[in-house]
């Protein structure tokens, strides 16, 4: 059963997916990747070629099998090529399934599945990819996903970006409210009730709860890899980070986020604690022109990122 119903980690970044993988990976059945990125960078970017012919196919594996998305699953290059060419015309779905699965056989485990937050835009390919496939999405207070993210060393977006990048991920999500074959995990009960939330979401996945999935520390270390923004997942369950936003974002900052998702926020459980731009007005301030571009421009980044995701090549 289980090699048809993978498991599929997603979110925004910095919303607890690397813990929750770490919980499902301390299960003795579920091996849950490091990320690889594969839908959302790597055929992206070789998509259009036809892997099923050998050169193509070999154009692909040496730039893949040299990457640190390769790396991360500690397989053997060889083996694993070997291993996906033995397949009759492999195409990327095919790679993608022998990869997670040798990924599992490494660790002795029977069921397989990723981690790449930014996947959840790609979740149609996916189920239709893996249709009995499990979907777990990470929701986390906009805010406390911003704060985070302003300190990790790759943060390219600006603070009104990454809250339209929020608000197009919980949109994107909530087209499937009534889809079984997605859970959504709110960080804050994660780590406030880590095994109530763990009974709950084992029952999602057909799973048997275990107190030693709370034991995460061990399986946590594949999926940090040396990333120290995610040494976090290292430590034992704590509270300590649902309110550190209040302490690491200006409040001008907590304005320009609420008064983009503000409206959306109280339907997801978080409350705004300004009245969005409205608080700049009251301080005296005033948005710059660059700040007016700045939000304009994102603005049309939330456009093209609300629109359904281009053609997905299987």
């Amino acid at each position: 059963m289980f090699s048809n119903s993978p498991v599929f980690v997603v979110g925004m970044p910095r919303s607890g997916t690397t813990l929750v993988s770490a919980m499902l990976s301390a299960h003795p059945n579920i091996a849950i990747s490091p990320e690889t990125h594969f839908l959302r960078q790597w055929l992206r970017d070789y998509g259009h070629l036809d892997v099923r012919r050998p050169e193509d196919f070999d154009r692909f594996w040496h730039d893949f099998s040299r990457s640190k998305h390769f790396r991360d699953l500690q397989l053997e290059p060889e083996v694993t090529r070997r291993r996906i060419l033995a397949l009759p015309r492999p195409d990327f779905r095919h790679i993608f399934i022998t990869l997670l699965q040798s990924y599992a056989d490494s660790l002795g485990k029977t069921r397989w599945g990723e981690k790449t937050p930014m996947h959840e835009r790609h979740l149609d390919l996916l189920l239709d990819w893996f249709p009995q496939a499990k979907i777990v999405y990470l929701l986390r207070d906009p805010r406390a996903v911003i704060a985070s993210l302003l300190k990790v060393p790759w943060a390219t977006r600006t603070v009104e970006q990454y809250a339209v990048r929020w608000h197009a991920s919980v949109q994107n999500i909530g087209r499937r409210s009534t889809d079984a074959r997605v859970q959504v995990v709110k960080y804050e009960n994660l780590v406030q009730s880590p095994e109530l939330e763990l009974l709950q979401l084992c029952g999602f996945l057909e799973e048997a709860y275990l107190p030693s999935m709370l034991a995460y520390g061990e399986a946590a270390k594949s999926l940090v890899s040396g990333e120290t923004w995610k040494a976090a997942a290292l430590q034992s369950v704590t509270t300590s980070s649902i309110d550190k936003w209040q302490t690491q974002l200006s409040p001008q900052q907590v304005a320009s986020i609420e008064h983009i998702v503000g409206p959306e926020m109280p339907a997801h459980g978080y409350e705004p604690v300004t009245a969005g731009l409205n608080l700049l007005q009251r301080s005296g301030r005033r948005l710059t022109k660059a700040g007016r571009l700045t939000f304009k421009s994102s603005r049309r980044w939330a456009k093209r990122l609300l629109k359904p995701p281009a053609s997905e090549i299987g």
